[in-house]
């Protein structure tokens, strides 16, 4: 991992996924929950319990990766079509307040610290 100021930048190179984005609806909850539903039927697609405050940023890679990050401090990875957890960071020292995936396996995060 690199770091830098309130940013910081880490290859996590996930491993299967296969499951797009395409007509979800991501929801992050207030008790730290995240919420796939589909966009026409609104079924829910997945779910993890996965930060224990509040999720302030998500992003979901092309290869069906989920990202979040909340005010716990903590980066989730969530393997969608797997539905299990696929790690976290535990980098930073203020709540997580934006993420995004660039690239191929490149996650960028950034806190208020």
């Amino acid at each position: 991992p690199v770091a830098s100021g309130n940013r910081s930048q880490t290859t996590m190179a996930p491993q299967g996924g296969g499951v797009t984005f395409e007509g979800t609806v991501a929801i992050g909850t207030y008790d730290g929950g995240l919420l796939g539903l589909d966009a026409e039927a609104g079924d829910q697609t997945f779910g993890f319990e996965g930060h224990t405050g509040c999720v302030k940023a998500m992003h979901g890679s092309v290869d069906g990766f989920l990202a979040s990050g909340g005010t716990d401090n903590l980066v989730k990875l969530f393997d969608v079509a797997g539905n299990v957890d696929a790690g976290e960071l535990v980098q930073h020292g203020d709540a997580v307040n934006c993420i995004e995936f660039w690239g191929g396996s490149t996650l960028i995060t950034g806190d208020g610290d």
